[in-house]
């Protein structure tokens, strides 16, 4: 069965706590914004799996930018107890040229490719400074 996400966070980095709660830094709830351009970046993708049943499930995962894949990851996921999962997914750094979206997508059992986070990257005064 192909791992399929229902949702996806992205942020500058994730730290695990030794009771097993994780930290998100930078969290990212809008536009990705550059003060200019080419600019580059890397980041963590927290993703969220549909509902699993125990077992070896595979994963397929990409990024792309401005329509053209950066990076993909593939592998499995060994469920123990049913139900969804958080995964955190290190990007590769990130070469921007100029403006677009920076996509994550999974393919699913049918090997379509779905897209389930998408972030605007875009040129302007940065925010806060």
């Amino acid at each position: 069965m192909a791992v399929a996400f229902e949702a996806a966070i992205l942020c500058d980095d994730i730290r695990q706590e030794v009771n097993g709660k994780q930290i998100l830094i930078g969290a990212y709830t809008g536009n990705i914004i550059f003060s200019g351009f080419p600019a580059a970046g890397q980041f963590f993708v927290f993703a969220k799996t549909e509902s699993l049943p125990v077992g070896q499930h595979s994963l397929s995962v990409r990024l792309r930018f401005a329509n053209k894949d950066i990076g993909t990851v593939q592998g499995e996921v060994s469920i123990e107890t049913q139900g969804g999962l958080w995964l955190p997914l290190n990007t590769p750094p990130i070469s921007f040229p100029g403006e677009g979206e920076l996509e994550a997508q999974y393919i699913d059992s049918e090997g379509k490719w779905i897209t389930f986070l998408s972030i605007p990257i875009r040129g302007g005064q940065v925010p806060g400074t």
